[in-house]
């Protein structure tokens, strides 16, 4: 085998190799990425992990969200805003 083109053991491993290559496609993200996704200070993303909304993942000493984890608080905050929404309508609005 050429260098370069050596055999990967299994499929979890290139999703590592994947994940490498493309940091877009980490499944866990730190709090100056969690901040950017979320368009919010790096203080308010501690915040909203520190009161639990968003769960997180502790290796070590460091500190790291799953990136389902942010999808899933962006959809409550979306269920969350429907209901609002919702119950604010003015009466016979369809």
């Amino acid at each position: 085998m050429t260098e370069g083109n050596s055999p990967l053991p299994g499929d979890d491993d290139r999703s590592l190799v994947v994940s490498r290559a493309h940091p877009e496609r980490r499944l866990l993200k730190v709090w100056p990425d969690i901040a950017d996704a979320l368009n919010i200070s790096r203080s308010k993303a501690f915040e909203i992990c520190s009161a639990g909304e968003l769960k997180t993942v502790r290796i070590g000493r460091s500190v790291r969200v799953p990136v389902e984890e942010v999808d899933r608080y962006i959809e409550s905050k979306l269920s969350e805003s429907e209901v609002r929404d919702n119950g604010n309508r003015p009466a016979g609005a369809s």
